[in-house]
């Protein structure tokens, strides 16, 4: 019996009742009552963030997929990504039409999936006339063409982006309505308290304590929710119905935070490497030079290029080409060794690492250790064949060969041409006097 009484709300509050006798009844059901409300409201909730958030966060991770092949075409030429885009393809606008029938409270969400619909239209359009082009590689209306689509597709997710504040906005005002009934509870159980006599205020105290303090811990994640904070957690043991509400809660809670943190996974990794992105490339730089300029501490920037990679493309095939830069990505990754520095793919065969707090002869024997472990490694093609690979390197230190992010990537970039010219396979380190003469 008093297993049922821990484990069951209602079982609480009819004990209390009987105990206060029938004059307090009335107040008992209504808590009762308030309790059964919090519980719908956040039931509410819970579905509401289901059908709203999640087909909106899957069509923006699709969107982003679907530029991938037309960035591979411009890059490699493979005709085989004409077919991998119409398949991405095919399933946005199926995830379109599945969002487009769904039912939206407000008028302007509509509006804003429908805009987003049209933008992709577009970027649809762009992409089949881009691989259309029978020579991409280096061809500059591709190139340019490239930049469109690029545009097209950011302006679809940021639409689709607004649609989810909206969301976020509405399911707010949902929790704060489930927090108002929260507090009338709590005032209906005080007035029980401030009613009754000694046994009726020692009884009225436990029931409330037992009550509230789980509905409060609710209210308190329901804020946080609200807020967009889809890594809380409501910290409420027990069986009864606001324990299993809890664990409703977090379960679905944990659904999202997983699913924004694939969407921003997806949106800073490049595909093939599992490198950083040049776009978070850039973004972490200014972030980096911005520590070092506070705090007065060294920076260095790696430069990496593949010696004779059309050749790999060419005689191998580009499959052969994309396992070798996959497999530099991760001997680069694995020499780094520090998980706080920043190694990415800058574009095609080029790579770059980011050294923070490393000055420029720390950042020369790192990068010696990685241009020997790529020349030794041996890269296997198939069964019976194997080839090995080289890579040049530029190294650029701030503040003193560059005092911007521009200029020092400007200035590794000039070292690796240096190193290219010096018969690859090699380190070689911006020199600001060199290159002043260079340029008399």
């Amino acid at each position: 019996m008093l297993h049922i009484i821990r484990d069951s709300l209602r079982a609480r509050i009819f004990t209390g009742i009987g105990i206060m006798l029938l004059p307090l009844l009335g107040l008992a059901a209504g808590a009762l009552l308030g309790i059964n409300s919090v519980i719908g409201t956040f039931n509410d909730a819970v579905e509401e963030v289901r059908e709203e958030i999640e087909p909106i966060l899957t069509l923006q991770i699709a969107i982003l997929r679907a530029a991938k092949p037309a960035n591979d075409y411009v890059a490699h030429g493979e005709s085989a990504e004409r077919d991998r885009f119409a398949r991405l393809s095919e399933r946005v606008d199926h995830l379109f039409k599945r969002l487009e029938a769904a039912s939206f409270a407000l008028a302007e969400k509509r509006a804003l999936v429908g805009s987003a619909r049209e933008t992709w239209g577009q970027a649809q359009s762009i992409g089949e006339r881009l691989l259309a082009l029978p020579q991409p590689v280096g061809n500059s209306a591709a190139a340019s063409e490239m930049k469109r689509l690029d545009a097209q597709f950011a302006r679809a997710a940021v639409l689709l982006e607004r649609v989810d504040e909206l969301d976020d906005a509405e399911i707010e005002r949902g929790f704060a309505n489930a927090t108002a009934t929260g507090r009338t509870v709590l005032q209906i159980v005080l007035g029980v308290f401030g009613l009754g006599v000694a046994l009726v205020v020692s009884v009225g105290a436990a029931l409330a304590w037992s009550i509230l303090s789980r509905v409060k811990a609710l209210s308190d994640g329901v804020r946080a929710f609200g807020d967009g904070n889809f890594s809380y957690r409501v910290q409420l043991e027990g069986h009864d119905e606001l324990g299993r509400l809890a664990s409703v809660f977090n379960t679905m809670a944990a659904e999202l935070d997983k699913a924004h943190e694939a969407l921003r996974e997806t949106s800073i990794r490049d595909s093939l490497t599992g490198l950083y992105n040049r776009r978070e490339f850039d973004r972490r730089l200014l972030d980096e030079l911005k520590r070092c300029i506070r705090y007065r501490h060294p920076l260095s920037l790696l430069m990496l290029d593949l010696d004779h990679f059309k050749a790999i493309n060419d005689d191998y095939g580009h499959p052969v080409g994309d396992k070798v830069l996959s497999e530099v990505a991760g001997i680069v990754k694995h020499e780094v060794r520090n998980s706080d520095e920043v190694v990415a793919r800058y574009g095609g065969e080029e790579f770059v690492v980011i050294l923070a707090e490393t000055d420029k002869f720390g950042a020369g024997v790192l990068a010696q250790r990685v241009r020997a472990a790529i020349a030794a490694h041996i890269f296997s093609i198939d069964e019976t064949r194997a080839l090995n690979v080289t890579v040049s390197i530029g190294l650029a230190g701030f503040p003193n060969d560059a005092n911007t992010g521009e200029t020092l990537i400007a200035a590794a970039d000039h070292a690796l041409y240096d190193a290219k010219r010096a018969g690859r396979n090699c380190v070689c380190s911006f020199d600001p006097e060199q290159h002043m003469e260079n340029h008399q």
